[in-house]
């Protein structure tokens, strides 16, 4: 679903509760060092590369970047005449980062999922419910399941990767339209 995969996108890069923003605020651990900033912020509706996941590397030159897609089947109960309609929806969030396979390099991707998942309880909240959980007539209403995949070394140890998997229930106000 477009709106949902856009929403997330623009949730995470929201300049006041998204990552950068819960990044800034972390409170790090004796001796860790911050995660750096992401760079890029991208998804597959508005970035080609994203939907074929083919990272252009020269894109990680500016720092890790954010990609999010849709990454499952859409499940919604069969037709019928209803006012809405509510959706399980499945969305990874990838992290692309510069190789450090450093326990420091290690650490600091891994607060940087962190910072997603605060972002994304951000989205959830019901303070932000017009602002960020909303658009044409589609709502993010709550998660049903979060998943974590390892971090991984791809393209010749050159990127670090990781998949953040999120069920969204989304509610659509306007099926039949």
């Amino acid at each position: 679903m477009v709106e949902v995969i856009r929403l997330v996108a623009d949730a995470l890069a929201d300049p006041t509760t998204g990552v950068n923003a819960q990044i800034a605020a972390m409170d790090l651990r004796a001796g860790d060092t911050r995660p750096a900033p992401i760079a890029a912020i991208v998804d597959e509706t508005r970035t080609g590369w994203v939907s074929r996941e083919k990272l252009p590397r020269e894109l990680l030159s500016t720092g890790p970047i954010l990609s999010v897609l849709q990454v499952g089947d859409a499940v919604m109960d069969g037709e019928r005449v209803a006012v809405f309609r509510e959706i399980l929806v499945e969305v990874g969030i990838r992290l692309a980062a510069p190789a450090d396979l450093s326990e420091d390099g290690t650490t600091q991707l891994l607060d940087t999922f962190r910072a997603v998942h605060r972002a994304l309880r951000e989205m959830l909240r019901d303070a932000n419910a017009d602002s960020l959980r909303r658009s044409n007539e589609v709502e993010i209403l709550t998660t049903e399941a979060w998943r974590q995949s390892p971090l991984v070394a791809v393209l010749d140890d050159a990127v670090v990767t990781g998949t953040l998997i999120v069920t969204f229930t989304v509610r659509d106000n306007a099926p039949g339209v």
